[in-house]
C-alpha cells in the first residue's frame, strides 16, 4: 500500500514547476505530519509520567508542607521561651512553606487550618490573595493582548474553577476576541473604496476558492462512490470500506487534500494516480490547497503543547519545546523525591 504520492519524470520529460511545488508540497507535508505525531507521543509520555510518578510525589510533598506547617505554628503560638527575633525566622519559614503550599493547590482545595494560620500570620485571607493575584494576571494577559490590538474578556473566570475549567474558559475568551478582531478587520477593509487591482484580486480569490471546493468535492464524491459499504455484499469488505468511509469523510471534512490522495491511491496503482493529476492547471488548485493545509499543520505544531490536554505539564516546557518536559519532569521528579526525605 502506497504511502506517500510523488509525480515522476520519464527519460523524455521534466518536470514542470507547478509539478515540482506539488512534489514539494507533499513531502513537506508528510514530514509535519509525522513531526506532529511524534510531539503528541512525546507529550502523551510526558503526561502519563507525570500522573504516575511527579503528582503522587507532589501531593505527598504538600501535605507535610501542611503537616510541618500546622506543627510549627503551634509551638510558634504556645511557646514562650523563643525570643522575638526566632519568631519572626519561624514566621518567615513558615509563610515560605505555606507559599509552597499554596502554588501548588487550586483555591478551592485549600486547606482551611492553613488559610487561618496564613491570615493570622499575614494579616490577609488567603481568598483576598488568590482574588488579587487571580485579576493581577487577567491584568496582565488583558494587557499583553490589548498591545496586539486584541481586547480579551476574561471575566468569565473565577477562583471557583479547577485547571480543566480555568484553561477552557481563557482559549474560549481568545478565540472570542480572535473572531471579534477579524470581523473588525473585515468590516474596516469592506468600508474602505477598493481600486480596481484590490476588485480583481477578490475575485481571482472567490474564484480559486470555488474551485478549491470543487477539487476536494470531485475527488470525494469519485472515492464515496466506491468506499460505501451499502453498496458491498462481503462482510470483510463492508468492514474495510466502513473504515475507508469514515477516513475520507474526515478527511473531506478538514480540507485534508493530502489524504484524499492517498486514499485515492490505495484504489489504483501509482502510474494511474499521477496520471489523473498531472494537468497542470488542475496541480496549481491542488497547491494552493496544500499550501493551506501545511500552514495549518505548522500552527498545530507550534500550538501542540498548548492543547488544554497538557495543562499539567505547561509549566514543565521550556520556550514552547515539548523535548524538554520529560527531562524537566524527571529533574522535578527527583528534586520531590529528595525532599520527602526531610519529613
Amino acid at each position: 500500500m502506497p504511502t506517500s504520492l510523488q509525480l515522476n519524470s520519464s527519460a523524455k520529460s521534466v518536470l514542470s514547476n507547478a509539478q515540482k511545488t506539488f512534489n514539494r508540497l507533499k513531502k513537506r507535508i508528510e514530514t509535519t505530519q509525522q513531526k506532529l505525531k511524534k510531539v503528541h507521543r512525546d507529550l502523551d509520555q510526558c503526561l502519563e509520567f507525570y500522573h504516575k510518578r511527579v503528582q503522587p510525589e507532589k501531593k505527598a510533598l504538600t501535605s507535610a508542607l501542611i503537616e510541618l506547617v500546622k506543627i510549627l505554628y503551634g509551638h510558634y503560638k504556645d511557646a514562650q521561651y523563643l525570643s522575638e527575633k526566632e519568631k519572626d525566622l519561624l514566621k518567615e519559614l513558615m509563610l515560605d512553606k505555606i507559599d509552597q503550599i499554596f502554588s501548588s493547590t487550586m483555591y478551592k482545595d485549600a486547606d482551611p487550618e492553613i488559610c487561618t494560620i496564613f491570615k493570622d500570620l499575614k494579616g490577609i485571607s488567603f481568598d483576598e490573595l488568590a482574588a488579587k493575584q487571580l485579576e493581577g494576571l487577567k491584568a496582565e494577559m488583558q494587557e499583553m493582548f490589548g498591545e496586539k490590538g486584541v481586547n480579551v474578556d476574561f471575566s468569565s473566570i473565577g477562583l471557583e474553577d479547577d485547571e480543566n475549567d480555568l484553561m477552557r474558559k481563557m482559549f474560549e475568551a481568545m478565540r472570542e476576541a480572535h473572531d471579534a478582531f477579524s470581523s473588525t478587520e473585515h468590516n474596516d477593509q469592506q468600508s474602505k473604496p477598493k481600486n480596481k487591482k484590490q476588485l480583481q484580486q477578490e475575485l481571482n480569490a472567490q474564484k480559486l476558492a470555488e474551485l478549491q471546493n470543487k477539487e476536494l468535492k470531485s475527488i470525494y464524491k469519485e472515492l464515496a462512490k466506491e468506499f460505501h459499504p451499502d453498496l458491498e455484499q462481503d462482510p470483510e469488505e463492508k468492514i474495510e470500506k466502513e473504515e475507508l468511509m469514515k477516513k475520507l469523510t474526515c478527511a473531506y471534512d478538514s480540507n485534508d487534500l493530502h489524504s484524499l490522495l492517498l486514499l485515492k491511491m490505495e484504489r489504483m496503482n501509482q502510474s494511474e494516480s499521477e496520471e489523473k493529476i498531472e494537468g497542470e492547471e488542475q496541480l496549481k488548485i491542488y497547491n494552493t490547497i496544500l499550501k493551506d493545509q501545511l500552514e495549518g499543520l505548522q500552527d498545530d505544531l507550534k500550538m501542540a503543547v498548548l492543547n488544554p490536554k497538557y495543562l499539567s505539564i505547561q509549566e514543565y516546557v521550556e520556550e514552547a519545546d515539548p523535548s524538554s518536559v520529560l527531562y524537566a519532569l524527571h529533574s522535578t521528579y527527583y528534586g520531590l523525591q529528595t525532599s520527602s526525605l526531610y519529613f
